[in-house]
């Protein structure tokens, strides 16, 4: 029975990863909320989740909502609401936008995950808690048991979730300005349905959707015109007012992608303070190996990466405190950059190389060509 549910959560993982529908569905197929939905996409079955479409305008239209979100307010789902507050931004995020929306929805999500936390496990012979879970991980049994430390402390953080949540934010009426057609109304009221909520929400208040489920801002902007960002793009807008730092941006955006999102972005700025934080210790070389894979990754558009990858160049052999790491950074930018190319990386790193300013970057990457036969 955990093989043939092992084998069904793969196939509707695989039809959400092909398909057009919010992530909540592909939850409601598994009798999961959207937050272990998330976590299990790609912990248990491989794909990513969806966060946004890459193209420039996208971004650019998130970045102008963000603008007009210091006036109109936001509104989070419930997924944005768990992903936030473990990135510890939240304080940031009230200071540019004032007080958070959420609706009853995201609320009950919260008390249900903190019920479940409360409830889990027994028991033993020793008067101690436990709790247990089997699942099926290619073709394998495996079992994983929590103890009552690990369990109190789950209790704790979810709890502090709904605390928050209480006490924080606003609670934004699920009402649309004006009544959707009576398939969205019939599909909102059918179980499963409620994550419409957040999109009648924010067309009756003219809040700003923050979320990291790409088909569900899709939908959103197709049926209400809601105008609304994730959680990278939000970010990138505290980072431009000051509210947060370069360093917390590539920190958190490390965090994102050891969640599994992908489609992320990253600049030759970021990169480079990224160096920084390489060389100072702050980043492990594993971190920022997954920073350094934004670049080339499937279906980039090559040449926006090629600027990015050869600007960052640029900055590591100019700046005297990247000296310990600039060669093995250019490295890892370089085969970051070919490593989904094939027969195309030749001519990739020939356009670095002839728009390299120096001459020493340029006899670098001469050397790197030859140890890696390009």
């Amino acid at each position: 029975m955990l093989q043939q549910r092992a084998q069904y959560g793969q196939q509707k993982a695989k039809e959400y990863h092909e398909g057009s529908y919010p992530m909540s569905i592909l939850g409601f197929h598994l009798g999961l909320d959207p937050i272990d939905t998330y976590l299990g996409l790609n912990r248990e079955c491989g794909f990513p989740a969806k966060v946004s479409s890459c193209e420039q305008s996208d971004q650019d239209a998130a970045a102008a909502a963000l603008k007009s979100a210091r006036e109109d307010g936001i509104l989070l789902d419930a997924l944005a609401v768990y992903l936030l507050r473990r990135l510890e931004v939240m304080e940031a995020i009230e200071e540019e936008f004032g007080k958070i929306g959420v609706t009853q929805n995201t609320i009950d999500v919260s008390a249900k995950r903190t019920h479940d936390a409360e409830t889990m496990g027994g028991y033993g012979e020793d008067g101690k808690k436990r709790s247990g879970h089997m699942s099926s991980q290619n073709g394998q049994i495996v079992l994983s048991e929590m103890s009552e430390d690990e369990i109190n402390a789950k209790v704790k953080l979810v709890r502090s979730d709904l605390d928050w949540l209480k006490a924080s934010c606003e609670l934004i009426p699920a009402a649309a300005q004006v009544d959707p057609p009576n398939e969205i109304i019939r599909f909102r009221n059918e179980e499963g349905g409620r994550f419409f909520d957040d999109l009648f929400a924010c067309d009756g208040s003219n809040r700003i959707l923050i979320s990291d489920d790409f088909h569900l801002r899709q939908w959103g902007s197709g049926l209400f015109k809601t105008r609304s960002a994730w959680i990278q793009a939000l970010l990138f807008h505290l980072e431009e007012t000051q509210q947060i730092s370069t360093e917390k941006v590539v920190k958190v955006t490390i965090q994102l992608l050891d969640a599994g999102e992908e489609s992320l972005s990253v600049n030759s700025h970021r990169l480079q303070i990224g160096a920084e934080m390489l060389a100072n210790g702050e980043l492990s070389e594993d971190e920022f190996q997954s920073l350094c894979g934004l670049i080339g990754q499937p279906g980039a558009g090559m040449g926006s990466h090629i600027k990015v990858a050869l600007e960052t160049i640029h900055g590591l052999w100019s700046t005297k405190s990247l000296i310990p790491v600039r060669q093995r950074v250019t490295s890892l930018l370089l085969r970051k950059l070919v490593r989904n190319q094939g027969e195309n990386s030749r001519v990739v790193v020939d356009t670095i190389q002839t728009l390299a300013r120096s001459r020493e970057v340029k006899d670098y990457i001469e050397c790197w060509r030859i140890g890696h036969f390009t």
